[in-house]
């Protein structure tokens, strides 16, 4: 099959002025599968004769199939030319050197000459005169706001002369500014959609069923495996204009005191220096790759007028991984199965690939590989009769690998020594803590068994102080750059930017045994008591993908982190049951249930964690249903068919969703558990159904 889906999205503000500006979304799906069914029939006996082969009615069936989905959302026009979501125009900007009378003492450089002068100095490159605009066709709207701000520049000059009094006199420049709402609510005409996203998400999956009655027993068993390839790609495209602005000569802004010229002018010398060249370690990629482009010197210190360019000067392709994917620069750059430049990724990279592959100009790459889940999974049924009770016991075995590593240690980024080193370096541990708990020091540059301070134990997480007490609370260990544990390579200090591989394992397969067991017998031609007791698992789907990205930024941003680690989710059900026929069409159904779910996944802060404390998700939730159905069936009759139902039901746990506890960690509280009632769940039974 093959479906492929187009339309704008809705922006609730942009429906009223804006809804010309609506995002533009695609989606394309592609599924495949082969089947291959081979049925076995038994030997034919003769009209009367019973047939007593001890296998009957013997089938199995194999299937491979395949799926493909691709999402797209972005700017209709713009597309993936991310440079044109927010040009408004050329904006050139006139300026003169600014001289100040002193002299050299007073000016705080020493010239080559020896020579005292008094004279005019260089203070300013670039003084401003004016900022003159020239209208852009890329986005006429946007455009037409600068143009009719523009109208008035004879008349108070002293807002046009640098882009920061465009912009702040009303003015948009490229990339900075967008209309105002429209009485905080409305966007203004001509607002562009701030957001490009791209997905891909494969399945190869393999799935075998067969049956046979054997004797008494009808045999029903099957296994699958799965297999996903996830990727995304997305960012905030306005972000860059700020982001290469800032850059592209960030490297050559301080004057060379070494570097100048004497003029006289009167009776007056004039002495103006050049502009300092930084060297190429502290010139960006995109000021390198900006200047190659325009032809100029990439070691030289010609000043570029970044917004003084028509737009096809600018490409996201100048910027390097490391300026892109920093949460503080405004672009919001996340990606996996890509490269940073939104480019499908035809190899497999390693975590070592994302910590250490660079580009012929020395700068990282980091790329990130797709999450690629495994799910295995197989199981067997036997439904019988014993007397007059009917049986069906199954048992289903399922292995989830997320094949992904994952963190050593949550709580600390970095490799650590542990008591037991502690103690090889004659540490007065005390007894009670064991050789496997983690220790703190407070100098994490000078770590010893002399400035020991606490421990945790890696397996509960419980710290302790330096005398093996419990404590509640890791804030004792802290000292003035914060908690800091006994590093193994105590020069990584808080630099998340030298993380390796070191501090990784992979992802460790969960395995879930789940057994059903449901049991039925009449107990009387029109009645019918059941029970059923089953184990279902829910693999984690969300959160669980580990982002390396998150990591070594993760002291310039908020988010939550996901949780590579997290495991499936388990539902343990009871329920009792009784059918009474009412008429030969009609049949009503009381039953109760009991549920327990375990391991749902809730928000979590972890408190004393290295560098710093951060918001992740754990398999920390869990809740209880109870309940009461009753179920009436009428099954048609004179064209009339139907089905009441009424549940009563109790549902409480320690959260109803994912981020139930999100305000509570917010501020600053441990990680309480406390039972409420759900906000919603709703439980049906099927077990009436399968004994119809």
């Amino acid at each position: 099959t093959y479906n492929r889906s187009s339309a704008n999205s809705d922006v609730r503000s942009y429906q009223l002025y804006n809804y010309f500006n609506n995002p533009f979304s695609s989606s394309q799906d592609i599924r495949a599968y082969v089947r291959y069914t081979q049925r076995f029939q038994n030997a034919e006996v003769e009209e009367g004769e019973e047939d007593n082969s001890l296998v009957k009615n013997a089938f199995f069936s194999i299937q491979a199939d395949f799926s493909r989905r691709n999402d797209k959302t972005e700017d209709e026009r713009h597309g993936d030319d991310f440079f044109r979501y927010g040009y408004i125009g050329k904006f050139d900007a006139v300026t003169a050197p600014s001289y100040a009378y002193t002299d050299n003492n007073r000016q705080g450089v020493g010239l080559d000459d020896g020579n005292f002068y008094i004279g005019e100095f260089l203070t300013a490159f670039n003084s401003p005169i004016a900022y003159n605009f020239t209208p852009g066709t890329v986005n006429p709207v946007l455009a037409s706001y600068t143009s009719s701000f523009y109208q008035f520049q004879d008349q108070f000059p002293f807002a046009y002369t640098t882009r920061e009094n465009v912009e702040g006199f009303g003015g948009l420049v490229n990339g900075s500014s967008i209309p105002n709402n429209i009485y905080n609510l409305w966007s203004a005409p001509g607002a562009p959609y701030n957001g490009y996203s791209k997905s891909e998400s494969d399945q190869y999956r393999l799935s075998g069923r067969g049956s046979a009655d054997i004797g008494d027993h009808a045999i029903t068993l099957g296994f699958e495996y799965e297999q996903r390839v996830i990727r995304s790609y997305s960012l905030a495209p306005m972000g860059l204009w700020q982001l290469g602005r800032g850059t592209v000569n960030s490297h050559i802004l301080e004057i060379d005191s070494t570097n100048y010229s004497i003029t006289q002018v009167g009776s007056d010398p004039r002495v103006t220096f050049e502009r300092k060249y930084a060297g190429d370690n502290n010139r960006t990629a995109f000021a390198y790759n900006m200047r190659q482009a325009l032809g100029l010197p990439t070691d030289g210190t010609d000043f570029i007028d970044f917004d003084s360019y028509d737009i096809d000067q600018y490409k996201i392709d100048y910027f390097s991984a490391d300026q892109l994917i920093n949460p503080q620069n405004g672009v919001g750059l996340q990606y996996r199965g890509y490269d940073y430049l939104g480019n499908k990724l035809s190899s497999n990279p390693s975590l070592d690939d994302f910590f250490n592959e660079v580009d012929e100009l020395g700068d990282k790459t980091r790329p990130v590989a797709p999450y690629q889940p495994i799910y295995i999974a197989g199981y067997i049924e036997d439904k019988f009769a014993f007397e007059d009770l009917i049986f069906r016991l199954g048992v289903r075995l399922d292995r989830f690998d997320a094949n992904q590593p994952v963190l050593k240690d949550q709580f600390s980024l970095f490799p650590t020594r542990n008591a037991g080193y502690a103690r090889s370096e004659n540490a007065a541990v005390p007894g009670n803590i064991g050789d496997e708990y983690i220790v703190y020091v407070d100098d994490i540059e000078n770590p010893s068994a002399e400035n020991i301070v606490g421990y945790r134990n890696p397996e509960t997480n419980v710290f302790y102080n330096a005398l093996g007490e419990e404590l509640n609370n890791p804030a004792p260990l802290e000292g003035s750059g914060g908690i800091t544990p006994w590093l193994v390579n105590p020069s990584e200090k808080n630099t998340t930017n030298d993380m390796t591989s070191e501090s990784f394992k992979d992802y460790e397969p969960q395995y879930t045994f789940m057994p059903r067991i449901s049991f039925s017998f009449p107990i009387s031609d029109e009645a019918t008591f059941f029970a059923n007791y089953d184990i279902l698992t829910q693999r984690p789907t969300g959160n669980v993908a580990m982002d390396p990205i998150d990591l070594i930024y993760i002291q310039n941003h908020g988010r939550i982190l996901n949780n590579a680690e997290l495991k499936p989710t388990k539902t343990i059900s009871y329920e009792l049951g009784f059918k009474q026929k009412l008429s030969p069409s009609s049949a009503l159904t009381l039953s109760s249930f009991y549920r327990e779910q375990r391991d749902e996944i809730q928000v979590i802060r972890l408190v004393g964690a290295y560098p710093r404390d951060y918001l992740t998700y754990s398999n920390q939730d869990f809740g209880t249903t109870k309940g009461f159905i009753v179920n009436y069936d009428l099954r048609r009759t004179k064209n009339i068919s139907l089905r009441v139902n009424y549940t009563i039901q109790f549902a409480e746990g320690t959260g109803s969703g994912s981020l139930s506890s999100l305000n509570l960690v917010n501020s600053g509280q441990p990680n309480l558990r406390t039972i409420f009632p759900y906000s919603c769940l709703l439980y049906t039974s099927d077990a009436a159904d399968e004994e119809d």
